[in-house]
């Protein structure tokens, strides 16, 4: 079994692709778009129809004091990939249910 990926290049997909899938965790590339994160992320669960999945964020900008609502993790850029999976690999159900 593998991790299924997709990149989605603005908010406008990030809303449809929560709105026909339930992803386990978001991988947020954090760049300022003239939004608010909280604007961003409100935005993503009214898309989702229920709770946001696990999201992480990477960014250029240092973490904040609090993550937003709903933020797991938070990597400022450069960052080690391998860490970035352990992160993403803490919040995916592994084995993926009825494989076991």
């Amino acid at each position: 079994h593998a991790l299924v990926t997709g990149a989605l290049e603005t908010l406008g997909e990030a809303r449809a692709a929560l709105g026909a899938a339930q992803p386990d965790v978001l991988v947020l590339d954090w760049r300022p778009s003239g939004e608010s994160p909280g604007a961003v992320l409100e935005a993503l669960m009214l898309a989702s129809g229920a709770s946001l999945p696990a999201i992480i964020v990477l960014s250029t900008a240092p973490e904040p004091a609090t993550l937003p609502s709903g933020v797991v993790a938070w990597f400022q850029k450069p960052f080690d990939s391998a860490e970035l999976l352990r992160a993403v690999l803490r919040y995916v159900p592994w084995p993926p249910a009825g494989t076991a």
